[in-house]
């Protein structure tokens, strides 16, 4: 009586887990309600005044409808480069107010900024003391060369394993910030040319998933160009109900291992959105003139050329939380101590 208990438990924990339902939909007016809008230096020291909602608002920055939302940078007007006043050209940088845990994310993306000088990102970061807590990187590339790369940043103590099940190229394994000047444990999307820049533009986007599951002891994203023949049905009607394990490979996968217990690296994070120029990534020699060809320094590309930034910007049709009904069923592993089964269920099958 007591295995055939616990086994149809076990059952109703792997379908739960592979089993997410819709929490928060951010949708039009949605992302001026649920976001806080940053207005401080750039942390990445980049070219960059990052303004207010109001001021986003009555500059045309940012721009709302019922379907879509834009956040974009100032394209018209020339910086003075040696006024010390001026931090840098008028973008945008948002941050959820609510902070998450384990669940699925899934951005609709119709446009990324793109040019030289641009550093758009989609990103996670802990709400505690950073490093510790962890950062996840879903969408991130510079100066519009390559193809998407997807990170993890931690304290020290974290390196992946280079054997993990997905398509794309595995590049630094220590996931630690004071190794190779916070390269972070990245997997660069090589595989899919449309994940980023102008490419992704001219076929409309696409969707940005992660998943998060460090409790077991798992972080994987996907992209899913708009006319692909593979996104999920789920994804593509952004249905109440999504089922992740039914999906292709991860484009991207990071995994406990003797190296790193995920869990002890991240906590709650909250989600942002950001468009910064030049800084510590997109403003490197090696990086803006070497690897995208751009011309002369980065700063002063930015200062002298707003007409250059026109297509600076990000359009989102929806961004959607599902969560996992897992951790509100009973776990298997909670027996009464007198069974002496310590959570075992022995004639289980899957």
């Amino acid at each position: 009586m007591r295995n055939t208990r616990l086994c149809t438990l076990a059952l109703l924990t792997a379908s739960a887990r592979a089993t997410y339902l819709l929490k928060d939909e951010y949708v039009g007016v949605d992302w001026l309600r649920g976001f806080d809008y940053f207005e401080y230096d750039d942390p990445t020291h980049g070219r960059v005044n990052y303004v207010g909602l109001e001021e986003a608002i009555d500059k045309n920055l940012v721009l709302v409808n019922a379907q879509s939302f834009v956040m974009r940078a100032d394209d018209t007007t020339r910086l003075n480069s040696s006024d010390p006043r001026v931090r840098g050209r008028d973008s945008v940088r948002i941050q959820s107010k609510e902070d998450y845990g384990d669940g699925l994310f899934v951005f609709d993306v119709h446009h990324m900024p793109t040019g030289c000088g641009t550093w758009p990102a989609i990103w996670t970061v802990t709400t505690g003391n950073w490093p510790n807590g962890g950062e996840i990187d879903i969408m991130e590339g510079v100066n519009s060369a390559g193809t998407n790369q997807a990170t993890l940043h931690t304290d020290a103590g974290c390196v992946m394993s280079p054997a993990r099940p997905h398509t794309g190229i595995n590049q630094q394994l220590d996931c630690d910030v004071a190794v190779n000047y916070n390269a972070g444990c990245g997997v660069e999307m090589s595989g899919k040319p449309a994940s980023f820049g102008p490419a992704f533009n001219a076929q409309g986007g696409g969707w940005y998933v992660l998943r998060r599951n460090v409790e077991r002891g798992e972080i994987a994203v996907w992209f899913f160009a708009r006319n692909a023949h593979n996104v999920p049905v789920g994804i593509r009607h952004g249905l109440s109900v999504l089922m992740p394990d039914t999906w292709p490979t991860p484009d991207a996968i990071f995994l406990d291992n003797p190296g790193c217990t995920m869990s002890e690296h991240f906590g709650p994070h909250w989600i942002v959105i950001n468009l910064t120029f030049c800084g510590d990534w997109a403003g490197a020699s090696a990086t803006f003139n070497s690897q995208a060809g751009c011309p002369g320094s980065c700063a002063a590309y930015v200062d002298d050329n707003p007409g250059a930034f026109s297509e600076a910007y990000f359009e989102f049709n929806s961004f959607r939380v599902y969560t996992s009904p897992f951790d509100e069923l009973v776990d298997v592993n909670l027996l009464d101590e007198e069974d002496g089964n310590q959570g075992r269920c022995g004639t289980c099958h899957r």
